[in-house]
């Protein structure tokens, strides 16, 4: 009785009607248009099980005849538009891990995606029974889906201009569905007609079990009749009439019950009988509904250590997933947001750290200090501004004078000053390099 109360409720919600109660229905604010169809004014109440205060409602129940005429002449393609909440990045954080990385902006473009909401009627009529039932189904992607409910979600109508490259939809996956979701009752309603079909199979055969015994009684006592007539004292014409009589009576008894007629007759009663206990089955689509809703291809930049990253994604604002976000490295899908120090996006599989600790992937550019041979990545690699070769932040230093990176041994130490500089713009004063300040200060002491 469920499914029977969720769709009277389901329609009188939809009617814009009050509805009240759970176990009992009350039914306020009908249209007039359907008090007039139903034949009754409002409020209604409605009941589904028996000895309930209310109008007891069955699947038979007049009201789903109403139900069914007045869907069908409102029947129609019914636009919509899911109110979705608008993105933002702490919902993107909720389905994608940031790993500290500060989203800067986030760039949207929408392109519709479609649902359809299709309402069926199917109509099964047997011996002198006639049920109707009503079923939703959701179609995404020509994919039945289960877990939806429109009812859960704000909607707003939509425009035919709104509802663009919807596609074809295949009715062969509704119209199966509606035979998956009858299967049991027409199994329940096969076992009634079983029983039913048994029994007036039974009945017939004992009827023409019947009628050939009681002919041949019939006959037997028409020849007794016969034999009797003979012996009677009655005259000779009168005699010869009723004779007559009899042995007609005789002949159409045994043309009645001649096995050949007697067979064929019982056949086509037991062919009319199996026709009155078949199951006529007919549905029809009385209400399309078109739900459209958005798909975000976004544009998420991430400051990176001072650097821009664009990460393309796409936002399904429905199913609140995001997809499309793939490493740059081995082109998977990922689900958090790694950035290596060359500004690649990658996955945990194609990523390490650097000696630096800086984050490094496969397509970052590696190379190994020329003096100790370690391995270095573009966050802690320098280049000697003399030699112009890679050098590790251990052997990197500062020209005092140009402020440039040297290497240690592009370098030498002033011995008067204790300051580090280029060995090319150090002068040599017997066997020792001293920086250009300190050599000239020397040089005036020489003179003086």
């Amino acid at each position: 009785m469920s499914d029977l109360k969720n769709i009277v409720k389901e329609f009188f919600v939809k009617l814009n009607c009050t509805v009240i109660g759970d176990d009992i229905l009350l039914i306020e604010n009908v249209p007039k248009d359907f008090e007039k169809i139903y034949g009754k004014n409002g409020p209604y109440r409605f009941a589904f099980e028996e000895n309930a205060d209310g109008e007891l409602l069955t699947s038979s129940s007049h009201l789903f005849n109403v139900i069914s005429e007045y869907l069908r002449n409102k029947a129609k393609v019914t636009l919509l538009k899911l109110e979705l909440e608008e993105i933002s990045p702490d919902e993107l954080q909720k389905h994608i891990h940031f790993n500290g990385y500060n989203i800067y902006k986030i760039n949207k473009k929408s392109n519709n995606d479609y649902i359809y909401k299709l309402t069926f009627e199917t109509t099964i009529h047997y011996l002198n029974e006639t049920e109707k039932v009503i079923n939703h189904l959701y179609i995404h992607d020509n994919t039945l889906i289960e877990n939806f409910n429109l009812e859960d979600y704000q909607t707003i109508p939509a425009t035919r201009r709104e509802i663009k490259n919807e596609g074809e939809l295949d009715m062969k996956l509704p119209q199966e569905k509606i035979k998956q979701l009858l299967h049991d009752r027409l199994l329940e309603i096969k076992e009634k007609l079983k029983v039913s079909l048994d029994r007036e199979i039974l009945r017939i055969n004992e009827h023409y079990n019947n009628l050939s015994h009681e002919a041949n009684k019939e006959i037997e006592s028409t020849r007794v009749k016969l034999a009797e007539l003979k012996n009677s004292h009655e005259d000779l014409q009168t005699k010869k009439v009723k004779e007559q009589k009899l042995q007609e009576a005789i002949i159409r008894l045994e043309e009645k019950i001649h096995p050949q007629e007697l067979e064929k007759e019982k056949k086509f009663h037991l062919i009319e009988e199996k026709n009155k206990h078949s199951i006529n089955i007919s549905s029809k689509l009385l209400n399309q509904t078109v739900i459209c809703f958005p798909i975000f291809s976004l544009q998420m930049v991430f400051m990176n250590n001072k650097k821009f990253k664009t990460v393309d994604a796409e936002f399904n604002a429905l199913t609140k997933q995001i997809h499309k976000i793939v490493c740059e490295c081995c082109s998977l899908e990922i689900k958090e947001i790694i950035i290596c120090s060359s500004n690649h996006l990658l996955c945990r599989q194609c990523g390490d750290r650097c000696s630096c600790n800086a984050i490094q992937c496969i397509k970052c550019r590696k190379s190994n200090c020329y003096l100790c041979s370690k391995q270095i990545c573009d966050s802690c690699t320098s280049l000697c501004s003399m030699c112009r070769k890679n050098i590790c932040q251990s052997d990197a230093k500062t020209d005092f004078i140009t402020k440039k990176i040297i290497c240690r041994q592009c370098s030498t130490t002033c011995p008067s000053c204790k300051r580090l500089g280029s060995k090319q713009l150090f002068k040599k004063i017997e066997n020792k390099f001293y920086c250009p300040s300190c050599y000239g200060k020397i040089k005036i002491q020489e003179v003086f």
